[in-house]
């Protein structure tokens, strides 16, 4: 994405270390971390919001939808 080109930062697939496919990317961005988590925030009367900060407490600094699709944003030398 735009801003993590600006952070100089990259998603890529925790098992192979290479940059995830634009399906993978889509899935990861406008499903989960869009359009799922705007859904769980709605109906949780935004309690769900809470979701974005679990990389907070996460061992590997990973979001839930990194969690789901298997990727870890990294920094990109």
């Amino acid at each position: 994405s735009p801003a993590k080109q600006l952070m100089n930062m990259r998603a890529v697939d925790v098992e192979t270390g290479q940059v995830p496919s634009y399906g993978m990317m889509f899935v990861r961005d406008f499903l989960l971390k869009g359009l799922l988590m705007g859904i769980v925030a709605s109906v949780t009367f935004g309690l769900g919001l809470i979701l974005y900060f679990w990389l907070t407490w996460d061992d590997k600094n990973q979001e839930l939808w990194d969690k789901m699709v298997g990727t870890v944003v990294v920094d990109d030398a």
